[in-house]
């Protein structure tokens, strides 16, 4: 269970109280020591420190705005509604430098989405149905998209 409060939370950036409040009661019933078969008293920690966050509307505000800095800066976070999908198959590997970059589509830039392995790592999300998500923003304009992936392991 990591990421923002609200991957903790499970809901929308811009999710309404009454569901901050269902989701929080929700979340507290999933990792309840009946259902888990002992208590993960990190994971009661996190759905409690993300309800105190975003329950009340000075800290809400507060934390949004720090995310809005840490996503702008890296370009790249977990969630996303509504936006082009793309598949990391869609991108080239550049295998010296471990990164997948990919032109971008409305303002052409050749480099305009570098995803780095490592970025992956710390910001993808769960994709319904399976497989992995991230979302990212084009370094020379304002265009996100949403890029599916797969983790294959490999023998070596």
């Amino acid at each position: 269970m990591d990421g923002s409060h609200y991957d903790i939370l499970g809901i929308a950036v811009d999710a309404e109280p009454l569901e901050v409040r269902q989701a929080y009661r929700q979340r507290l019933l999933e990792a309840h020591p009946d259902k888990q078969g002992g208590v993960d008293k990190g994971a009661v920690t996190r759905i409690q420190q993300a309800y105190r966050v975003l329950s009340d509307p000075t800290q809400r505000s507060a934390y949004d705005g720090e995310l809005a800095v840490q996503i702008a800066a890296t370009g790249v976070h977990g969630r996303a509604d509504a936006l082009d999908e793309h598949s990391l198959d869609d991108f080239e590997y550049n295998e010296q430098q471990g990164v997948f970059t990919m032109a971008c589509p409305r303002c052409s830039s050749a480099e305009g989405f570098e995803l780095p392995e490592q970025a992956l790592e710390e910001n993808a999300t769960a994709r319904p149905g399976g497989g992995m998500q991230v979302i990212v923003q084009c370094a020379a304009c304002s265009l996100w998209l949403k890029v599916d992936f797969d983790i294959v392991y490999t023998s070596e």
